[in-house]
């Protein structure tokens, strides 16, 4: 794992797992950052190089196919102005070949659930088809792990103002949020049942 702005409990739990971390002091998405992951996948002989994060633009992948490894961008919403990556794998539900309009004409597209990524934790306890006869009344949020424009925050207060009986909300906030603090500010102030959770990465 090549990480420019990789959080201290990610490089943590990477670690236990048995994997290196290579920090790299660049800024995330440079060209800089592009050429040491570059030579870095040089000299460990990749066979594939895995970009994710919302960073890396057209000229970004661009330079990193300059290499000998292909590549894999993960996604969410189709943000760079164009893509050249070998395959683009885009697990939302909401994914669409539409989001990718302007792309190389070997750039693969892997779209939806069907290419959901899940941990271990998830993938060892097997679906489960239910069919609620009452509306629900437990909310899990999970807006992913830094989320630095405190989107997290952003829907508590919606919820605050939404006049939903008996819904009980946990938001899962990651190691690395540096918002938890407001967080809980605001489930303190909600007078609905609101707490925060704290995942491990």
């Amino acid at each position: 794992f090549a990480m420019a702005e990789g959080a201290e409990a990610l490089g943590e739990r990477l670690a236990a797992e048995g994997m290196a971390v290579r920090p790299l002091q660049v800024e995330a998405g440079s060209a800089e950052d592009a050429r040491q992951t570059l030579a870095l996948a040089e000299r460990e002989q990749a066979d594939w190089l895995a970009l994710d994060g919302y960073r890396f633009d057209a000229e970004y992948q661009r330079r990193l196919t300059q290499g000998h490894s292909r590549l894999l961008m993960l996604d969410d919403f189709g943000q760079a102005s164009h893509y050249c990556a070998d395959l683009v794998l885009n697990q939302n539900a909401h994914a669409d070949a539409a989001f990718y309009p302007s792309r190389e004409a070997t750039t693969e597209l892997l779209l939806g659930l069907d290419y959901a990524l899940l941990r271990r934790e998830f993938r060892q306890h097997p679906p489960q088809a239910k069919n609620p006869s009452q509306p629900a009344r437990h909310l899990l949020l999970t807006l992913g792990g830094g989320a630095p424009d405190n989107l997290t925050g952003r829907v508590i207060e919606e919820l605050s103002g939404i006049d939903l009986p008996g819904l009980e909300t946990i938001a899962v906030v990651g190691a690395s949020n540096p918002h938890r603090p407001r967080l809980e500010a605001l489930c303190r102030a909600s007078d609905r049942p609101l707490q925060i959770g704290r995942a491990h990465v």
